[in-house]
């Protein structure tokens, strides 16, 4: 189904509706710079039709690009994520209840940080762009140089683009990009939403510099995989397909790793001393009193600790490890029926104490599960 909506600027927004209209949840895929709703070599075009029959699909051009009114001198990433922010409010107004994800590609991944939508379920990110924006901005510039463009900051910049047309860029798309901390802005939004990056190892268009800080993110997922910018290979494309819609599909909780739980990061005060036992959360599995043991030749163990919450589901859970101090093991959103799990939880002494603290949206502990021993051994 084809229909045009308004943003804020009074434009039209060119949308294609597609899919699985049972679905419990719809994708809107959001398009890169100076594209259009299939994006670059037809890699949206590829991706909806291998996810048609599980998702409802959204697919729009950004004012002033494809089909879309508006100026493509105008599109700055403000105007850009009011674009997304119209969309995301005529789905909850047509569809209400539905599970809302999104996927972005290269500069829209950097539209939607800067929007940050609250309630969406799931966001991936594919070819993100660097986190030095200086340096995005002198790579872009030698690039519409090296094509027979010409760049005016102040003024109209024309860039010739590989599929013939010629592009304009308005002096506010360089200012509001040369003011973006996308590390920041990721980061926060991956405190709201599971979110993924998948960075292609050989990209054609980016410099593969200045990415280390998003490897550093702890509250997102940041993979490497093998493809160009736009995944243009048909083999490496599937396989990228095939990784997103396992991230889609997958209702396991996301988990991030922290390090002293005196971090500021989580506003330690002392919880044993503040944070009261409450049955509102509990621990599953293990069970108290449980003796794991290290395989032949180590001496840590990394565990699944799994349960439960009885309060809002919306809420996060971290979980603690305690030998001589608390070492926290795992943060992540709790899934809609209430339950948690996270792998990876380290066992490093002999005697530990575990437990869970329910945390509200802003990392701050609300109540703790009641403690359970587990015992460590070593393999002989």
């Amino acid at each position: 189904m084809k229909t045009k909506i308004k943003n804020i600027f009074g434009e039209k927004l060119d949308i294609l509706v597609e899919g699985n209209t049972q679905s419990k949840d719809v994708i809107i895929f959001v398009h890169g710079f100076g594209t259009d709703k299939d994006e670059g070599f037809a890699s949206y075009l590829d991706l909806a039709k291998y996810l048609k029959n599980d998702y409802l699909l959204i697919r729009f051009d950004l004012s002033g690009f494809g089909k879309s009114k508006g100026k493509d001198y105008d599109f700055q990433f403000q105007k850009a994520a009011g674009d997304v922010d119209s969309i995301i409010r005529y789905i909850r107004e047509k569809y209400p209840g539905i599970n809302i994800n999104i996927i972005a590609h290269s500069l829209g991944t950097f539209t939607v940080s800067i929007l940050s939508p609250n309630g969406i379920k799931k966001i991936i990110f594919t070819s993100i762009v660097n986190t030095n924006t200086q340096f995005v901005i002198e790579e872009l510039e030698k690039r519409i140089l090296s094509h027979g463009g010409k760049v005016n900051k102040n003024g109209i910049t024309t860039y010739p683009r590989s599929h013939g047309g010629v592009q304009r860029i308005g002096k506010d798309f360089w200012k509001t990009l040369k003011n973006f901390d996308p590390p920041e802005y990721i980061r926060i939004l991956g405190d709201k939403t599971d979110l993924i990056v998948f960075k292609p190892k050989q990209d054609d268009i980016l410099s593969n510099k200045y990415f280390d800080k998003y490897k550093r993110i702890k509250n997102i997922q940041y993979v490497e995989v093998d493809g160009d910018h736009n995944f243009r290979d048909p083999l490496q494309r599937k396989k990228l397909f095939i990784l997103i819609k396992k991230f889609l599909s997958s209702d396991k909780t996301t988990t991030t790793v922290f390090g002293d739980l005196r971090s500021p990061d989580l506003n330690y005060k002392g919880w044993l001393e503040t944070v009261k036992e409450s049955c509102e959360v509990e621990i599953n599995f293990p069970t108290d009193g449980q003796t794991f043991f290290t395989d032949l030749g180590k001496s840590k163990k990394e565990i699944t600790v799994s349960g439960s919450i009885k309060s809002d589901k919306n809420s996060k859970v971290l979980v603690v490890v305690r030998t001589d101090r608390d070492y926290p093991q795992a943060l992540g959103k709790v899934l809609k029926d209430g339950k948690w799990s996270f792998d990876g939880c380290t066992l490093g002494g002999v005697d530990h104490q575990i437990y869970a603290v329910l945390m509200d949206k802003y990392d701050n502990p609300v109540v703790r599960s009641k403690f359970i021993s587990v015992r460590l051994e070593r393999a002989s």
